[in-house]
């Protein structure tokens, strides 16, 4: 899938999510300004997934965690030793994608 560069979603110093709102975000594809007057997306574009982050914002739980019915999906504070995340990716079955290449993922896959 093709993908467009959406702006940095996480504040480095602090670990938080930050999002930069889809408008104001620069576009380009094959190095050239997409027009972005209607806010739509082409098809077939991949956006970052940031975590459902307007509904983190009232309090609820992104909606993959909600939606899994095998109940395979865990959301919370990573940095919160007392939360059933920390736990968690606190066992040695833990893998991040390309952790690598310095890319700081969020996504933690118990394996």
């Amino acid at each position: 899938a093709r993908t467009f560069d959406f702006g940095e979603y996480y504040s480095k110093d602090k670990g938080l999510l930050g999002l930069m709102p889809y408008e104001k975000a620069p576009n380009h594809e094959y190095n050239k300004a997409w027009d972005r007057a209607d806010d739509s997306s082409p098809v077939g574009n991949a956006r970052k997934c940031h975590f459902c982050l307007h509904r983190i914002e009232r309090g609820l739980l992104p909606q993959c965690v909600t939606t899994c019915m095998g109940r395979a999906t865990y959301f919370g504070d990573a940095n919160d030793p007392k939360s059933l995340v920390s736990e968690l990716i606190g066992k040695p079955n833990v893998m991040r994608l390309k952790e690598e290449l310095g890319t700081d993922p969020r996504v933690y896959y118990l394996t």
